[in-house]
Parts: structure tokens; sequence; C-alpha cells
């Protein structure tokens, strides 16, 4: 990350010198450069539930789906440079016939704490059905999708982001309203 945020292109050479380890040090346990990318240390970058809700209402779904899309997606601005070589490097591991997408699930978890008031409300499918299109609408592709797809500022992209993870939490809440199920969805 010092590398990246230097402005420098990180080779695996360059990450031993950074790290003082020896270069077969460095290739005994990152093989490649896209390697050792993918699996960049996030769990360390990416706060706690409290840090990433604040004093959102865990009954709030709506105002807990933002705050988890907002925080996702400022910290892929804060670090843009970093999470595009991030996506690059993840991209070019999973070409690979042997390599498993090697992504983290931080959205994912911080999205289950949020719409957990949500359980029982609305059905379970559209409830993943939610989960996917909030995760779609945080983070680093998001970041790409605003400026490089709408020509959007990140800012603008934020305001336009936020008004769809609200709208997408209402809407799912009133199809829950609508299923006249009697029993609440598991």
């Amino acid at each position: 990350m010092r590398l990246v945020r230097r402005g420098e292109e990180p080779t695996l050479e360059t990450v031993a010198a950074e790290a003082e380890v020896s270069r077969a040090t460095a290739y005994r346990y990152f093989p490649r450069i896209g390697a050792l990318l993918s699996a960049l240390p996030l769990v360390h970058m990416v706060g706690d539930d409290d840090e990433i809700l604040g004093d959102a209402s865990r009954d709030d779904a709506s105002e807990c789906a933002w705050r988890v899309q907002r925080y996702f997606y400022d910290f892929a601005v804060d670090e843009e440079p970093a999470f595009r070589r991030f996506l690059k490097a993840v991209l070019e591991e999973t070409l690979r016939e042997d390599q498993e997408p090697l992504r983290g699930a931080y959205r994912l978890r911080a999205l289950d704490v949020a719409l957990a008031s949500l359980d029982g409300e609305v059905a379970a499918e559209t409830l993943t059905h939610l989960r996917v299109a909030l995760v779609a609408l945080s983070g680093i592709e998001a970041l790409l999708a605003v400026k490089d797809v709408c020509g959007l500022d990140a800012g603008s992209g934020r305001e336009s982001l936020e008004w769809a993870a609200r709208a997408l939490v209402e809407a799912a809440r009133r199809e829950g309203e609508g299923t006249g199920d009697d029993e609440p969805a598991r």
C-alpha cells in the first residue's frame, strides 16, 4: 500500500525491498505480483460494524444500507489508485485456470448487519436480491461505473448511489408488505 500511495507500480522485487525481506522470501509466498496484490490485507483497513454504521439505528434498514454503501464507496474514492491496481490484479489472477475468484466479502458481512431488521419482514429471495444490488452500488465497481461510464465526479455519483440504495430498501420493504403471506419469510 505504501508503494501504491507513492504512485509506484509494485513488483515483487519492490515489495520485498519495502517489506525488508529477501526476493526469495517474497517469491516463496507469492509467485506472481498479481497473487500478492489480490491478497491485499483489506481486513486491516476495513472498519468494524460500529465504524461502518455509526450511530444509525439498527432497526432502520434504509439508513444502515446507505451507510454501508457510502462507507465502501468512499473507501474506494479515498484509495482509488490502490483499488484500481487491486482490481486489475484480481481480474488477471482469476483468468488463470487454476485460480478461484479472490475477493473478500467485507461488504456482504456489513450488509448482513445493516439489513438484519428486514429478516422476517421480506422474503428471503428478496433479501438476497437486495444484498446483491447493494453490493453493486458500493466499492470500486460502483466508483468505476460512476466515473468511467457515466462521466460523473465522485460526489455526484455518491448522491445518485445513496438515492438508489435507499430506493432499493424501500422497494424490498413494499414487496414484503404485498406478499399476503400469513407467515413471515425466514
